[in-house]
This record gives C-alpha cells, sequence and structure tokens, in this order.
C-alpha cells in the first residue's frame, strides 16, 4: 500500500511540475466520510475519512483511489479506457475471531473499463479486471445498466449491476483455503460468484470550484456466498459523502 501510495505521489508531483496555466481545475483535492457494512461474521459496520487527490487531463485521470487510466476513446456517447487500479484488501485477519490467521492484502490489477449510451440518460457499462501481484490471479467481469434521472433540479445516477468474481477471486473474497481451514472453520470453494448491486450517485456545485458528492449502494450475496463459513450476511449497504476542490 505504502509502495502504490508512493508511487502515485510521485506520478502526480511529476506531471504538476509540467503543468501550466491552462491546467486549472484539472487538479482535485477532497474528503469523504465512508461508512461500510460488512458481510463478514464477528464484523462490524466500521466509518472513516478519507481523503483523496486527483488529476484529470484530456486523457489521463490519476487518483490514489482507482490507480491510473488512460481514456481510448472518450465520445459523447461511448467511452473506454484502460486503467492500473489498486484493489483493498476485503478484510482483516484481526477484524474478527473467525478470519484469525486469514491473511488477504491490497492488489493491483490491469482494467478496461467502457460505456456507451443506449437512449438519453441511459448508459450500458462494462468492466474486466485481472489481477497483477499474484495474491489470486482472479477476474472480475462488471455489467451495469445506469440511468441519469434529476429529481427537484438534482441531478440524480440510478445503477443496476452485477459483479461476477471468477472461482479465485471468489475464493480469496468469501472463500476459505484449505490451508485456512480449522475446526470449526471448515475449507470453502464458493465458486463463480455474481453479486447484485444498486447504487445511487448525486453531486451538488457549491461554487464553481468546490462540489459536494453523495454515493449510497447495496450489495446482495448469492447463495453460494451466503453459505461460506465466514460470511454471516447476504446484504451490505455502504454510503460515501464528501466535498471536493478543483483548481
Amino acid at each position: 500500500m505504502r509502495e502504490l501510495l508512493h508511487i502515485m505521489a510521485v506520478f502526480l508531483c511529476a506531471v504538476s511540475s509540467s503543468a501550466d496555466a491552462q491546467d486549472a481545475n484539472k487538479f482535485s483535492i477532497g474528503a469523504a466520510l465512508v461508512s461500510s457494512g460488512s458481510a463478514y461474521s464477528g464484523v462490524s459496520a466500521s466509518s472513516r475519512f478519507s481523503p483523496s487527490i486527483a488529476y484529470e487531463d484530456e486523457y489521463y485521470k490519476i487518483s490514489v483511489r482507482d490507480g491510473v487510466a488512460y481514456k481510448l476513446v472518450d465520445k459523447e456517447s461511448s467511452k473506454l479506457s484502460a486503467s492500473l487500479s489498486p484493489s483493498f484488501k476485503p478484510y482483516d485477519s484481526s477484524d474478527s475471531t473467525v478470519l484469525a490467521g486469514m491473511s488477504r492484502k491490497m492488489t493491483l490489477n490491469a482494467k478496461l473499463s467502457g460505456s456507451i449510451d443506449i437512449v438519453r440518460g441511459t448508459a450500458l457499462k462494462v468492466s474486466y479486471s485481472s489481477e497483477l501481484t499474484n495474491e489470486h490471479g482472479g477476474n472480475l467481469l462488471e455489467l451495469a445498466v445506469s440511468q441519469f434521472m434529476p429529481i427537484g433540479g438534482q441531478p440524480m445516477i440510478f445503477s443496476l449491476g452485477t459483479r461476477q468474481h471468477d472461482s479465485k477471486l471468489a475464493l480469496y473474497q468469501y472463500g476459505v483455503k484449505t490451508s485456512e481451514a480449522t475446526l470449526n472453520r471448515l475449507a470453502y470453494a464458493p465458486g463463480t460468484t455474481n453479486v447484485t448491486y444498486v447504487s445511487l450517485n448525486t453531486f451538488y456545485d457549491l461554487s464553481r470550484s468546490i462540489s459536494a458528492f453523495l454515493n449510497v449502494s447495496a450489495n446482495f450475496l448469492p447463495n453460494n456466498a451466503k453459505n461460506s463459513p465466514i460470511v454471516s450476511k447476504g446484504e451490505t449497504i455502504s454510503a460515501l459523502a464528501g466535498i471536493s476542490y478543483r483548481f
């Protein structure tokens, strides 16, 4: 984690040193309050403040949270990008006694993401990512439909989607490896797992440079994930609210 943050910080500094007066509003800094539930046994919901820093120009987007992305296609009705992005570990072994001895780490993923407008305000989004750091070697396929809908003048984006974890990633996220099995925690391989989710995004411009934003999402685990000995909940809700300043 520390090494990745250091690399991104150096990259941001290099971009900053080469930017000129025309780069106004390409940088943004901010902070958000993140509240998230957990599906894992013995792990309660948690809240934390998370800082953010990002840079975006015609081709690149760089942020500590999402990594480095390059825009391959950036048209009004279709977009395609390739990225290297971090994936934070799903839990710490110290989070509960049920997870004791189960080590999980942050990973780095190669990701291809695209979207295309179906009709005005409705978009189909797809992404495929593959893990590069040899932690689990799994892949993630995500499909979603998003709908832009202004309500009372406030922009709202509703999304319905699914994330398909292949068997390797599902074992890493929800399973118990043979080497991690105990008398009270049997080995368990969930196989390919499809997690359905719904989300709501909105934002509000407080000024030309300052914006507030909100995301609320709910995830619904399938039976093969819920049957895991380390999982106790089939649904989780998370929320993110924050503010950003563009300069």
